[in-house]
């Protein structure tokens, strides 16, 4: 009967209006609510202790298979404690970037899917942008890129500098062949997330 009331009053909806607003007052946009997150995480949590448990020392023999989609940057930073029981599938259509994370990726085991991921064989358009991590599949555009703007992250870096044709596949055909299963998915493809998880097949991380 209070949720009703609470309902019928339409309390919830602006009880999760003022949260939203008074977070992107207070962190500006969703990175920087994002980074508060892994920083109380990162405080929070003890690898070294985890690193010690009979489960993790299987996993170094049978590392976990982290597919990293949209890897640009390299590993995050919360992989950083784990890089010996992690065996990281890095996907990236941007092939200057690949370059740069075989790099980045120095001293992990890991294994490079070089196409674009989608629900689907065929060419698409990938849109690099000034900042080339907000570079997509989909044309950069809608009210919501606003929530991204703020402090010293403005909107220019969504401004498309180039255009080029490239070749998407699912990531059920994209997988190296030696690699049967998912433990953990990471994506960030700036929209074309249910794109992927429709092309995912058989797979379940």
């Amino acid at each position: 009967r209070v949720l009703n009331v609470v309902k019928g009053f339409g309390v919830l909806t602006k009880l999760v209006e003022f949260i939203v607003r008074f977070s992107t007052r207070q962190w500006h946009n969703s990175r920087e609510i994002r980074n508060l997150i892994e920083k109380i995480d990162s405080e929070t949590s003890n690898n070294k202790f985890i690193l010690q448990t009979d489960r993790a020392t299987e996993l170094t023999g049978d590392q976990l298979i982290y597919v990293d989609i949209g890897s640009r940057g390299g590993p995050q930073k919360i992989t950083e404690g784990f890089l010996k029981i992690i065996h990281f599938v890095i996907c990236e259509a941007d092939k200057d970037e690949v370059k740069n994370l075989e790099s980045t990726f120095v001293g992990c085991q890991f294994s490079v899917i070089s196409n674009a991921i989608s629900d689907s064989d065929t060419t698409r358009t990938l849109y690099l942008t000034a900042s080339r991590g907000a570079s997509s599949l989909l044309k950069p555009t809608g009210n919501a890129i606003g929530l991204f703007g703020g402090n010293e992250r403005n909107l220019d870096r969504f401004k498309i500098e180039q255009e080029i044709q490239i070749k998407t596949l699912p990531l059920s055909v994209s997988m190296p062949p030696e690699i049967k299963t998912i433990d953990i998915l990471k994506i960030d493809v700036q929209g074309l997330e249910f794109e992927i998880l429709s092309g995912m097949g058989g797979f379940r991380p």
